[in-house]
């Protein structure tokens, strides 16, 4: 189990110190995890749901992206860094009606992910469909796993 530092401090700054060391609890928790999250927002206010999958031959890593076009994402691949940004653009104002309850989220994104070092750079490719952004992250073939077989008496 981990230590929390007793807080010394009071007022606002006791919630923030409480909440960095939270935020350093979970984020060394998902450390463990084959691709991290280092990232997770800008200013813009939302974060597109992700679900990372990995297979013998590949990491496929899933974006929610709904009412987004093509044009208006972006993935990057640098020094093993998978950046996804983007922007959900507001439709066209109404004049004539009257919003009492809103829930639809706009604005930008941006999330980095950490790639392992087994991953060929060269072959990855994203695509989009139905509002789900897919980006397929091949293993390198130098560091694929083999099975090996023992052989006994």
């Amino acid at each position: 189990m981990a230590w929390l530092p007793v807080l010394r401090t009071r007022g606002e700054s006791d919630i923030k110190t409480l909440r960095d060391e939270m935020d350093r609890l979970f984020s060394s928790f998902f450390d463990e995890l084959p691709i991290s999250a280092f990232s997770q927002k800008d200013d813009g206010g939302w974060l597109p749901s992700i679900d990372i999958q990995e297979t013998d031959s590949e990491y496929t890593l899933r974006a929610e992206v709904p009412g987004m076009d093509v044009k208006d994402v972006e993935v990057t691949l640098t020094d093993n860094v998978l950046a996804l940004r983007g922007e959900k653009k507001v439709e066209k104002e109404e004049k004539k009606k009257n919003y009492h309850h809103f829930e639809c989220r706009y604005g930008a994104f941006n999330r980095t992910f950490q790639l392992p070092s087994n991953v060929d750079e060269k072959n990855v490719k994203a695509e989009c469909a139905k509002g789900v952004l897919t980006v397929h992250i091949p293993k390198s073939l130098e560091t694929k796993s083999k099975k090996i077989e023992v052989k006994g008496e």
